[in-house]
């Protein structure tokens, strides 16, 4: 009987035994058991450089990596799609310091917000950056004294705060910025809401080619520079399209510059200063000004189309220039100048001008004037900008006719615009249009009057 019981008791207590050796070796089990990885992190880029030989290529696969990163040896930097740098710190993202440099699909990232600090500094020559995306609250790219570098394909793009508007352009940095940088090419890249798009001081023979720069301050940028050359560019919602200052010897051909109207001074193509430049077959169009021209000598205008500005062209203190071939076309005022003596302006075409070609040669006998008296009235009292096109205005302007020599005045008026820009004139297409429509109401109004405007009997 006693061996029963004992046999019941051991019955009963097996299941509590089994639990406590569970309870027991759980700890252990959990101690056995593969850690869980934490989530990892940006991977450092310098290590991966520092591990690089001189002249090879790395290629960073698909991932997150970290600045910043010094590349002091010629090497090729390749990110691949899905790839990305990040960078908050006080110093540049990625800084080239040697020679012979390529940098090819890099999206980096710049959280850091201090406009003299850019995402990408170019400190050596013979460098190519192609294809970067960078997304900045600060600068670009900079090049200090920094030579033959070519940077083809980057875009740039600063803040934007939805709802809550952007910040004023001197918070920004500029898109990409060149000092003391000589014998560069910028070429296919596209700025946006950056304090300059691209800008060149002290630093010759750059060359810009088929850049876009929108919603930023000065579009382009030039200061201080010999040789510069901005060809098919484009910008648009702007302060000013380009700004050109103590230029000498430049080239600035097939531009389009648009829609420069936001600010009080916005003007599509801004020349201050220049000297011994081409400035040829550029398109200003829907801007507040469209070329402001100040102090500026022996610089060629020619084949340019200044269409629908609120003033064509502002020409102030300049002389010995060349204006030539050029269309005028749907401006609200055509052209002012004061202190300007002494500039070719003969062969443009004016599409408010009066003209008579008696002899069918293209060329109006009846020269074009522009005249002065608004924009010196309103030099010496802004206020009077009020009276703008006020029914006494011509009348007092055919009263104040002293100093016609010094007046910009077109000797040989064309009677149409040029090849170049006469099938994009506005208003062109749309005359025949015109013509038709009118002549259709006139005969409508003819039938009815006879219709019913007699009385019958």
């Amino acid at each position: 009987m006693p061996k029963l019981i004992r046999a019941s008791r051991n019955q009963a207590l097996r299941p509590w035994r089994a639990g406590l050796a569970l309870l027991l070796a759980l700890p252990l089990a959990l101690t056995l058991s593969p850690p869980v990885e934490a989530e990892a992190g940006p991977v450092p880029l310098q290590p991966l450089l520092d591990r690089a030989a001189a002249g090879s290529t790395v290629t960073l696969p698909a991932g997150s990596y970290a600045g910043p990163a010094v590349i002091a040896k010629p090497l090729t930097l390749r990110m691949e799609p899905g790839g990305e740098l990040l960078h908050d710190g006080e110093e540049p993202a990625i800084t080239l310091q040697a020679d012979g440099i390529v940098l090819e699909g890099l999206t980096v990232t710049d959280r850091q917000t201090d406009p003299e600090i850019p995402a990408v500094l170019v400190a050596s020559s013979g460098n190519k950056l192609r294809s970067l995306t960078i997304h900045t609250s600060a600068g670009g790219v900079y090049l200090r004294q920094a030579d033959r570098n070519e940077l083809t394909g980057i875009r740039i793009d600063g803040p934007a705060f939805p709802g809550r508007g952007n910040p004023v352009f001197s918070q920004r940095g500029n898109g990409i910025d060149l000092f003391e940088s000589h014998r560069n090419t910028i070429a296919g890249s596209r700025i946006e809401r950056m304090h300059d798009g691209i800008y060149v001081e002290s630093s010759d023979a750059n060359r810009l080619e088929r850049n876009e720069v929108n919603r930023s301050r000065y579009g382009y940028h030039f200061m201080f520079a010999e040789g510069a050359a901005l060809t098919d560019n484009t910008g648009a919602y702007n302060v000013t399209g380009a700004m050109l200052m103590g230029v000498q010897d430049g080239e600035v051909l097939r531009n389009r510059f648009a829609k420069q109207t936001e600010n009080v001074n916005s003007q599509g193509l801004l020349l201050f200063d220049v000297k011994r430049t081409v400035v040829k077959d550029n398109r200003v169009e829907g801007n507040r000004v469209g070329f402001y021209v100040e102090q500026t000598e022996e610089t060629e205008m020619t084949g340019n189309e200044v269409a629908r500005n609120f003033i064509g062209l502002q020409l102030l203190d300049s002389t010995r220039n060349t204006l030539s071939g050029n269309a005028f076309v749907s401006n609200v005022i055509q052209a002012q100048a004061t202190g300007s003596p002494d500039n070719r302006s003969d062969g443009n075409y004016w599409d408010n001008a009066q003209g008579l070609d008696r002899t069918g040669s293209g060329v109006s006998d009846l020269s074009y004037e522009v005249n002065p008296f608004f924009l010196n009235l309103t030099k010496s009292v802004p206020a009077f900008q009020v009276l703008f096109q006020s029914p006494g205005m011509p009348f007092l302007e055919q009263l104040f006719r002293s100093g016609t020599d010094e007046w910009l005045k077109d000797n040989a008026p064309l009677m149409k615009p040029p090849t170049a820009v006469s099938a994009e004139a506005p208003g062109n297409a749309r005359e025949p249009a015109v013509f038709w429509t009118g002549m259709l109401l006139l005969a409508v109004s003819f039938i009815s009057i006879y219709q019913w405007g007699v009385k019958r009997p």
